[in-house]
């Protein structure tokens, strides 16, 4: 069995819809994700319980809302998108 751990890593960043969709193209049969509840009991894919911000650690996903780590992400993936 054909397992893809966090998505199609190579393609897409890893535990996004974009990056399953991409893993099942290429024939996985199973993804395998990583899932961690935040302060205010939204579940959230992450591949640990820390959120980083680059290499700087921004804290454990476990004691921030939602609304904080979506608007730390969009900052970071704005700042360093390429596009």
């Amino acid at each position: 069995m054909f397992f893809a751990h966090r998505g199609y890593l190579i393609k897409k960043p890893e535990n996004t819809v974009a990056s399953f969709l991409e893993a099942i193209k290429i024939g996985a049969q199973a993804i395998e994700v990583d899932v961690v509840k935040t302060k205010d009991n939204k579940i959230i894919c992450s591949h640990n319980h820390y959120l980083y911000k680059g290499k700087k650690l921004l804290g454990e996903v476990s004691k921030m809302e939602y609304s904080y780590i979506k608007k730390a992400i969009t900052a970071y993936k704005l700042k360093n998108d390429k596009n």
